[in-house]
């Protein structure tokens, strides 16, 4: 989720009916052929006709910059081999609307967070999940210099440092601030100290996530607003708890819990979610700020809660058994 509070910046309007025909013109699409989309935080989006997706920023602040960063990271994904749909244009000129505006190839599928699946699909969608990831952060031919407007965020922030001022404003009691202590001390050690730094996604979210209904395949990665050279665990941290463990599978390539690497970077990842959600209890901002976690800060501390309670997986068991 992206938080923007940006004061005096222009709020771009759902674009009107010309605006949409003179842009539809440019890709043979006529203004029947236009149909709006679900507006996200981000942008307004409409269809193009049966193959284009067209997105206009909500204000000319940071959201115009992440859809401009988007034109950079999507080719170097889909370089990569990440699945993620082609951009057909970007237009920052100005002559149909007084805003950046991308199309990008519509592809098959509706987003994890609006369908259920079954299980197994489930877990095959976020095995392919994580081997997209992989590929993306073993990108090759690109460097922080080399990418104009993605960010970096490599602040190694003790979290603990968030629970004394959290229990003086008696946004936490003593008991719960000592018991995520706890949580955090014992998952610190999985992280290498400095992590790398590779090109991440940022918002690896069900909402961004596009499968095929009939299939249940993977079709498509979608927005990349939020992309940062950072921390490769930070890409997991978004993900439900339950599908941390198929989408490491993928990204690791393998399915023994028995080892190391798996445990390590499960603990990696929901050191992150902690982190956040703690953070964003107190209102305060979790590194440098480019991310969040995925809902309120409440909402999902007891999501938490509940999945290390109720998991009868094992593999989270045997963290919840340190906590």
């Amino acid at each position: 989720e992206r938080y923007h509070c940006e004061v005096n910046v222009p709020i771009i309007p759902r674009p009107g009916p010309a605006t949409l025909a003179a842009i539809g013109d440019r890709f043979g699409v006529g203004f029947s052929g236009i149909q709006p989309l679900p507006d996200g935080e981000a942008n307004h989006a409409f269809r193009l006709g049966d193959d284009l997706v067209l997105r206009v920023p909500r204000d000319d602040g940071q959201l115009a910059a992440d859809l401009r960063k988007e034109c950079v990271v999507i080719p170097v994904a889909r370089s990569a081999g990440v699945l993620t749909p082609e951009i057909v244009a970007f237009d920052d000129t100005g002559r149909d609307i007084d805003a950046p505006y991308l199309v990008v190839r519509r592809v098959a599928g509706t987003d994890l967070a609006r369908q259920e699946l079954p299980q197994d699909q489930l877990a095959a969608v976020y095995r392919a999940v994580g081997r997209n990831l992989a590929a993306l952060h073993s990108a090759g031919g690109v460097d922080r210099q080399s990418l104009d407007g993605v960010p970096t965020d490599d602040d190694r922030s003790d979290p603990c440092d968030l629970l004394g001022p959290l229990v003086h404003e008696q946004a936490l009691d003593a008991d719960t601030a000592g018991w995520l202590r706890g949580w955090f001390e014992r998952l610190a050690p999985c992280a290498p100290d400095p992590p790398p730094l590779v090109l991440i996604h940022g918002d690896i979210a069900p909402r961004n996530l596009l499968a095929h209904p009939a299939t249940g395949q993977l079709t498509g990665i979608v927005d990349w607003g939020d992309a940062a050279w950072a921390d490769p665990a930070m890409d997991f941290a978004k993900l439900p708890l339950g599908a941390l463990p198929p989408a490491l599978e993928g990204y690791l390539g393998q399915d023994d819990w028995s080892g190391v690497a798996l445990r390590s970077w499960l603990a990696r990842a929901f050191r992150y979610q902690l982190h956040w959600a703690v953070a964003a209890l107190g209102r305060r901002e979790a590194g440098t700020g480019l991310l969040r976690p995925p809902g309120p800060a409440t909402a999902w501390l007891m999501v938490i809660l509940r999945h290390l309670s109720d998991s009868h997986d094992e593999r989270w068991r045997g963290l919840a058994a340190h906590g």
